[in-house]
Order: C-alpha cells, then sequence, then structure tokens
C-alpha cells in the first residue's frame, strides 16, 4: 500500500512536469518558483507541488513525507529524524532499497516505508544545480536526491485503498485545474476540453464509473492526461468492488463467528467449561472417551421432599414447569459460588466445588432463596411450600468419560459421590434441611463462622465405619435457627454425655431442649433411642 502511494505521487509530479509546468514556461510571462503562492504569474516547481499536495492530503490521513540533506532554503526547517538519516544512508548506497520501520500512532501499529527518487530528467539537474535556493550544485543524473516517505496504518489497511483513490483523484482535480488556467492562458478551445475533462475528473470524484473519457483516444497531452485518467478510474473502481468483497467476506467471518459462539454456548449448557478445564481440555471437540482426572472436590445433593407425591397432582406440562422454575433459582446459586452442575436427576442436582466453603456457601443460599420463593410464589397463592434436603461430602473423586465412540458422557466415579447421596437421604429422616460430613467440617476454611452442630455417627449403606454428621442452622428460617441456637449449649452438652457413656445424663439434656423447642426432629429421634436403650 505504501508503495502504490508513492508511484501515484510520482505519477502525478511527471504529468504535472510534461503537461503543465512544460507548457506554462512557454510562455515568458510565466515561471516556476518555490514561492509562489502570492503571485499568480508563478507556478509551483514540482517537488514543490507534490509536497504542498501531501501537505493538504495529511488531514484527509494520508502522511507522506519528501526529504533530504539539502533542502532549499527556505525549507531549511525540515530536519531528518533518526529514520530519515539511516534511510538517507541506505538509499544513497542503493537508491532501488525499500526502508521500512515498526512504529506507533495513536496507539495503532503502523510502519513507515522509504524509498530512494533519483534524478532521471536533465532539465530537474539543471534547476537543482542553479536555482538560487538550492543549497547544493553539482548534481547529475542518476544521484539520489530526496526520499519519499510514507506511514502506513495496519489496523486502517482496509481503508488504505479509498484513500489512496481520493488522494488521485484529488491530485487530478489540481492538475485539471491548472490545466485550465493554461487553457486558458494559450486558447479557448483547449480550455473547452479541458473543461470537459475536469467534469470527467469529478465524475470519477462521485464513483460515477461509467462516465466518458474526453479526448482519451487522441495524441496530444490532453489525450495522455485522459488515458492516465481512465487507468484510474478502472483502479479506483477495482479497489471499490475489493472493498466490497472484503466488507461481504467481513460480514461472512462475522456470521460464522457469531454462529460458533452461539454453538459453544449451546455445548457449555450439556458440557460445562469447568468440566474441561478439570480434564485440561481447550473445548469439548478434544475430549475423548476415557479422558479422566484425579481431584479433591465437595459433592453437593439436593432434592425436593415428597416430589412423586407432589408431582401426582400436576399434569406433565405442569411438571416440567414447575421443575424448570425451580432448577432456574438454584442453577445460578451454584454458579455463583464457583461450583459447576454435573447432572440434573430428576428434580435432584448433583454439583461439584473445587472448595468446601463454597459449597456450603451455595447450599446456605439456596436454602434461603427457597425461603423467599415460598413465601412468594407459594404460601401467598394457598400452594404447599417446598422443602428440600441438601447433603454435602468432600474427599477425592475421579471426573471422566465414560460410554462408547458414538455416545459418551461425563460422570464422576468416588465413594465421596455415594456418601454426599447417603448423607443428603439422610436429611428426610432427621428433618433437617441441611447435612454435611465431618469430611466436609474438617475441611472448611473457617468453620466457627457457621452455627454447626453435631448430629449423629451414622452408618450407611457401603461404609463399614461410621460416619460423624452435621447440622449446618444458617440456612434454618429466623424462627427455626433462633429456636435451636437457644437450647446448643445444652444440646451441645446432651451429646459429650451420650458420647461419654451418660445416657441418663444424656436423657435429662434432651428433654430440656425439647420442652424448649418441641419442634427439634434430631432431639426426638435422641430420647427414641434412648428410650429404647433404658427399657432394653
Amino acid at each position: 500500500a505504501a508503495l502504490e502511494t508513492i508511484h501515484q505521487y510520482k505519477t502525478v509530479r511527471g504529468i504535472y512536469s510534461r503537461n503543465v509546468v512544460r507548457k506554462v514556461l512557454a510562455h515568458p510571462e510565466f515561471s516556476a518558483t518555490v514561492e509562489h503562492s502570492d503571485n499568480i504569474n508563478e507556478i509551483p516547481p514540482p517537488a514543490t507541488f507534490i509536497l504542498d499536495i501531501s501537505e493538504a492530503l495529511s488531514k484527509e490521513g494520508i502522511s507522506l513525507k519528501f526529504y533530504s540533506p539539502f533542502p532549499f532554503a527556505n525549507r531549511a526547517d525540515r530536519k531528518m529524524d533518526a529514520f530519515g538519516a539511516k534511510a538517507w544512508e541506505l538509499l544513497s548506497a542503493n537508491p532501488e532499497a525499500v526502508i521500512s520501520e515498526e512504529t506507533s500512532i495513536d496507539g495503532h501499529r503502523a510502519y513507515r516505508v522509504a524509498v530512494g527518487d533519483v534524478f532521471r530528467q536533465q532539465t530537474c539537474v539543471d534547476c537543482h544545480n542553479y536555482h538560487p535556493l538550492s543549497i547544493k550544485k553539482g548534481w547529475k543524473l542518476g544521484d539520489l536526491r530526496g526520499v519519499f516517505e510514507v506511514v502506513v496504518d495496519v489496523e486502517r489497511l482496509l481503508d488504505t485503498g479509498d484513500r489512496v483513490s481520493r488522494f488521485v483523484i484529488l491530485a487530478f482535480v489540481a492538475s485539471g485545474l491548472l490545466i485550465v488556467l493554461v487553457g486558458v492562458m494559450i486558447g479557448r478551445p483547449i480550455a473547452h476540453r479541458l473543461s470537459e475533462m475536469r467534469g470527467a475528473v469529478q465524475a470519477v470524484a462521485d464513483g460515477r464509473w461509467d462516465v466518458d473519457i474526453p479526448a482519451s483516444k487522441s495524441n496530444d497531452e490532453i489525450g495522455a492526461l485522459g488515458g492516465a485518467l481512465e487507468v484510474f478510474r478502472e483502479n479506483a473502481k477495482r479497489r471499490v468492488e475489493l472493498e466490497e468483497e472484503q466488507l461481504d467476506l467481513y460480514n461472512q467471518i462475522k456470521s460464522q463467528i457469531v454462529l460458533l459462539t452461539d454453538t459453544n454456548k449451546s455445548i457449555e449448557r450439556f458440557v460445562p467449561n469447568t468440566f474441561l478445564k478439570l480434564l485440561n481440555k481447550e473445548n469439548v471437540i478434544d475430549v475423548e472417551l476415557g479422558d479422566y482426572a484425579l481431584r479433591d472436590m465437595s459433592v453437593l445433593f439436593t432434592d425436593i421432599r415428597d416430589f412423586t407425591t407432589l408431582s401426582e397432582t400436576m399434569t406433565p406440562n405442569d411438571n416440567f414447569s414447575f421443575i424448570n422454575n425451580y432448577l432456574g433459582r438454584m442453577g445460578p446459586i451454584i454458579r455463583d459460588h464457583k461450583g459447576f452442575i454435573d447432572k440434573y436427576i430428576g428434580d435432584a442436582i448433583m454439583a461439584l466445588f473445587d472448595e468446601p466453603d463454597n459449597a456450603l456457601a451455595a447450599a446456605v443460599d439456596m436454602l434461603q432463596r427457597l425461603e423467599r420463593y415460598n413465601q412468594e410464589e407459594r404460601i401467598r397463592y394457598g400452594r404447599d411450600a417446598i422443602r428440600i434436603g441438601i447433603g454435602i461430602n468432600t474427599g477425592s473423586l475421579m471426573l471422566g468419560t465414560i460410554g462408547e465412540k458414538d455416545r459418551m458422557d461425563g460422570t464422576v466415579i468416588s465413594d465421596a459421590v455415594n456418601l454426599a447421596a447417603r448423607v443428603e437421604g439422610l436429611t428426610k429422616a432427621y428433618g433437617v434441611p441441611l447435612m454435611i460430613t465431618d469430611n466436609t467440617l474438617n475441611a472448611l476454611a473457617d468453620p466457627g463462622k457457621y452455627s454447626i452442630r453435631p448430629l449423629d455417627s451414622v452408618t450407611v449403606k457401603g461404609k463399614s465405619n461410621q460416619v460423624a454428621v452435621f447440622e449446618v442452622l444458617d440456612g434454618l428460617s429466623d424462627h427455626d435457627r433462633a429456636a435451636k441456637e437457644a437450647t446448643l449449649e445444652t444440646y451441645l452438652a446432651a451429646i459429650a454425655a451420650l458420647k461419654s457413656g451418660h445416657p441418663v445424663r444424656a436423657r435429662r439434656l434432651f428433654e430440656e431442649c425439647l420442652a424448649a423447642n418441641p419442634n427439634d426432629t434430631p432431639v426426638r429421634l435422641h430420647l427414641s433411642r434412648l428410650a429404647v436403650e433404658v427399657e432394653a
């Protein structure tokens, strides 16, 4: 893009030299001088003309410089920077080289590209040797007289063709206006042809590619200018077509990216990204049958109490609507606490957490959210409140894929998972909403931030050793929590008496708890067992 821009400038300079300067200087009352702006009988020399155009086009986002160590005296303030000095040195040794350097403009990545400009016309050599403002003499054909430099903004490369086209069109407009001036000076017939040419230039500038280029077939200078304009018109037209093709391609790519993003989101609803990360996979395509990972994690199981009885009172449509409404409230809470849902089992949820604190915090929030749901959407409308049980266990597990080549699924295999499910089942028997194992309690970063009381040591199916289980009071309603915390000291003393082999003392203490809180189901269970033991 930079080399094409420089080539366009050189082309315009050549046309200006042949078709404007030569004709104007044929009239003795006119001259070409650097200080031309305030004299109607003076026109700029070719180099000055290019510099004037580049300064004007810099406002259009095109950055072009033309410099050398030997500027005319009136341009002595134009100093070469380090890149310019390097370019001059290298191009002096090899004028055909292309010098480039990466830079930054307004935070955009850009390139500075420099090429050499050598004397190819004896008239140009003579002008520089004898011009009073020239500070160097002794120029000859083939000498490097200056450096063309263009700065290309890489991020706006798609717009480069448009900027170059505007530069060419503006340059032709400027050349056309000068040619019109020459036409006025040398005769109306030429002026008429130049007027037509100016109209053609304007038409090309407006994007009317089918405009007829006047005099393009004639053999004089105006015909040459018309032929050049035809070439530029075709180039500009092709650039516009390429930009339209690039825009269409961009839109297609954008559509595919949107589709791919939507597809990934859809896949994530079935295969969570967290699951893939645990398997050290970038995406679901990389997952193969038998991939697995060993991790220490906390497993949360929860389901709705007496859901079978509840579902019998609803139609199939109401069943699905109810379940999805419920799960839609629980799922975000799990994700907010850095967990992910491994699977839905009807109304039940199995979720995994890296940290036990996150699992317990999620469970407490789930119970509190359910309490608000019951008050706002169940009890208010005369419906029964929904009750759930939550069990949490922490331990080592194996997470991976099972199945066969045409159908596989992610799963978790571990005794820790089975124990979490068993503990969730015990919540109904003990009449508590949230129960954790000693494995989870011991893994908490700060157990003291929660209100926790021991429940029992139980033997669950598949386990030979007893497991200590605990009730977390934080998820209870304010009334139920206050009632249990009011008897907590007496309750803990009863548990201690029971463990130390003093059933009579334990029974008395439990009876005190029950008298203060008749709805404490775990206390009732302990008293029932103690009654059986005493009778035995």
